[in-house]
């Protein structure tokens, strides 16, 4: 399995959460897992980024719990299916939270089978 640390972004002010790998890559295509969840990969055909547009309502949870929290992301690919899943963990009135969210989508893209873990440092 390939792990990658990820840069997180959160836009507080449009609600916009931005996860991308921090290696160098190309940009190949978007695949749209469900409304406003968007996950890019490369020419090499490995998951460089995920996108959640109105993340809080998405995760339905509070804009603050996404500010910075701690992440991490698994993605596996089969013949048949994307699957993805993302768990955001968090300090809440001094003691641990998360939320978490998870997306299957048909891999009519023709990505290569793979496991791939991608982490906030």
């Amino acid at each position: 399995m390939e792990s990658y640390e990820l840069n997180y972004n959160y836009d507080y002010k449009y609600d916009l959460l931005d996860m991308t790998i921090k290696d160098n890559f190309k940009f190949k295509e978007s695949v749209e897992l469900d409304d406003g969840v968007i996950l890019d990969f490369d020419e090499n055909n490995r998951p460089i980024s995920l996108e959640i547009i109105s993340a809080s309502k998405v995760l339905s949870t509070d804009k603050k719990n996404l500010i910075n929290p701690t992440i991490e992301m698994f993605i596996n690919v089969s013949d048949e299916k994307i699957h993805v899943e993302v768990i955001f963990a968090y300090e809440l009135h001094n003691k641990s939270a998360d939320i978490s969210i998870e997306k299957d989508i048909v891999n009519d893209y023709n990505i290569p089978a793979m496991e791939t873990t991608l982490v906030s440092s």
